[in-house]
């Protein structure tokens, strides 16, 4: 094999919040373990990026800080209880700088290519550094771009982070082919005067947070002809305190007992 190989107990993919809660609880166990996360910084979706796939530039957290937060990193009492991205993305450095989780990370590696590895393969040799395959089920490799070059890690745990949102859906219906307007999908959008929204007609398709936020943004600041919402089935909506608390303080069962439409 022509490739560069580096050989490690666990590979971390992603290095955004789920990527970093790996990473700390690898470090307290002693793990061998890197975390390869594509991009030149941390925190994924959470740091903003004007030209580029992240949060919008109003965007704050849409559950309580006592519900997003590492459970031995605490937010400070005085802070807000829905923060700013701005507040997440500081939040996430500091917890990585108190772990020391930076010297496990590798930026600019971005894996191209996870592949199980066959017993008959060249790399399952004597001189192999996990020797005793009895203690692993499968070996993992990785296929990592650097620039422009590719180097390979072999690793017995990969752990996936990156994230449910890390790949947009993008949905084709009858006749947008001859729609002379503007489609964009929310991951585009930063803001109303950024996305050149003033004096438009504007449709949002779905009622998921996103599309609240964004439709929000456009009310108040768009200074649009029209907004509207377009739901294929009703949704919940619920304010962010009842009674003075948070809602998501609240039991849980509550909320999963409602009828999913209506």
């Amino acid at each position: 094999m022509s490739e560069k190989v580096i050989y490690k107990e666990c590979c971390v993919i992603g290095c955004g919040i789920s990527g970093i809660a790996v990473a700390r609880w690898l470090k307290k166990y002693n793990f061998d373990f890197v975390v390869l996360e594509k991009s030149e910084d941390i925190a994924g979706l959470w740091r903003y990026k004007e030209n580029d796939y992240g949060v919008m530039s109003f965007t704050h957290i849409n559950v309580s800080k006592y519900n997003y937060s590492f459970s031995d990193y605490q937010f400070p009492k005085e802070s807000v209880e829905f923060m700013h991205h701005s507040h997440i993305y500081e939040y996430a450095k500091s917890y990585m700088k108190m772990h020391n989780l930076y010297d496990y990370t590798k930026f600019n590696h971005q894996v191209i290519l996870l592949e199980e590895l066959n017993k008959s393969d060249v790399l399952y040799s004597e001189n192999l550094k996990f020797q005793n395959m009895d203690n692993y089920e499968r070996l993992w490799k990785l296929t990592v771009k650097v620039e422009n070059r590719e180097i390979v890690y072999i690793s017995p745990y990969v752990a996936v982070a990156t994230g449910h949102h890390f790949a947009p859906k993008h949905v084709k219906f009858p006749g947008q082919e001859t729609f002379t307007g503007e489609i964009i999908h929310s991951v585009k959008y930063k803001n109303a005067k950024f996305n050149k929204m003033a004096g438009k007609k504007v449709l949002l398709v779905g009622i998921g947070n996103s599309s609240v936020d964004i439709a929000d943004n456009l009310v108040t600041q768009g200074e649009c002809t029209s907004v509207t919402i377009s739901s294929k089935s009703g949704s919940w909506v619920f304010p962010n305190y009842i009674n003075g608390y948070t809602t998501d303080l609240y039991p849980s069962r509550f909320m999963l007992s409602l009828p999913w439409q209506y």
